[in-house]
């Protein structure tokens, strides 16, 4: 039988870990979380700290991508900003010749 030890927290879900003695990869119940875990750190707060900081690490890796998110958003936001002004301009060009078409009316 597999010896298992628990009460640590995974560094990406904050749930209580099940971990396969002498190993170093983690089992998740809930998620599908990997991580490599030093099994011979035994202390509640270095474990606690541990998960703190990979968690840490995942957001500063989701702040990058929100990020770039923002970049294309805002390139796509300056392209369709660049477009409403052509079309603004052309839309003033044909508002100022109405008049003169208004008088070029044929003869009949």
């Amino acid at each position: 039988m597999l010896d298992w030890i628990t009460g640590t927290y995974c560094p990406m879900c904050f749930e209580k870990l099940r971990i396969r003695a002498n190993t170093t990869i983690h089992y998740c119940e809930w998620h599908d979380c990997d991580f490599e875990y030093d099994s011979s750190i035994k202390n509640e707060s270095i474990n606690g700290q541990a998960a703190i900081k990979g968690r840490i690490s995942v957001m500063q890796q989701q702040r990058e991508q929100i990020i770039d998110e923002i970049k294309q958003a805002q390139s796509r936001l300056a392209i369709l900003n660049e477009r409403i002004y052509l079309y603004e301009q052309k839309q003033n060009e044909l508002m100022l010749d109405y008049p003169t078409l208004m008088y070029l009316k044929p003869k009949t």
